[in-house]
């Protein structure tokens, strides 16, 4: 019964083993790789002036659940008319794909406020360390973001308190 049960998983190794090889598939010369996505896919969306001086970018597939996270920077940038631009790129179309390797050095989810993803901001009276890479939940949380960007929109308009226009 050991000689059957030792067979038996030493087979299940072999196959394990042989059947999940990595396999090389050469395209002909003349063939480019398949899109990440269909062709006809957005891969750019802004909301905000071109003179804006503060830039938020956001890296993410621009599906429905993380259209809302665009629609959310939307309403951001909104708070401090003129000053805030936002682009977020789809990072499955090709463009969308270059410029989020361009800001991260890889293919993942995240965003930048005028080319930074880490802030030290002040919340609820303590000095909190901030990522807006990944995902809402994550790393990072929608007061934490609407921190970050009040104290660059602060830096970058010192005539400003850094709060939004509607306070």
């Amino acid at each position: 019964m050991k000689n059957l049960i030792a067979f038996a998983v030493l087979g299940i190794f072999a196959i394990l083993l042989v059947g999940c090889g990595t396999k090389t598939t050469t395209l002909p010369s003349n063939e480019a790789p398949p899109p990440r996505i269909s062709l006809n896919q957005t891969p750019k969306l802004t909301h905000g002036p071109e003179a804006a001086k503060v830039h938020i970018e956001a890296f993410f597939p621009l599906n429905e659940k993380h259209l809302k996270i665009v629609e959310f920077l939307n309403s951001l940038a909104d708070k401090y008319p003129g000053k805030v631009k936002v682009a977020a790129w789809d990072f499955r179309t090709e463009e969308g794909g270059k410029e989020t390797e361009k800001a991260f050095g890889k293919i993942c989810g995240g965003m930048r406020i005028n080319g930074k993803s880490d802030f030290k901001v002040m919340m609820n009276g303590k000095l909190r360390e901030i990522s807006i890479m990944d995902g809402e939940w994550v790393t990072w949380t929608k007061p934490e973001v609407e921190a970050s960007l009040a104290q660059v929109v602060k830096e970058t308009y010192p005539a400003s308190d850094g709060r939004p226009a509607s306070e």
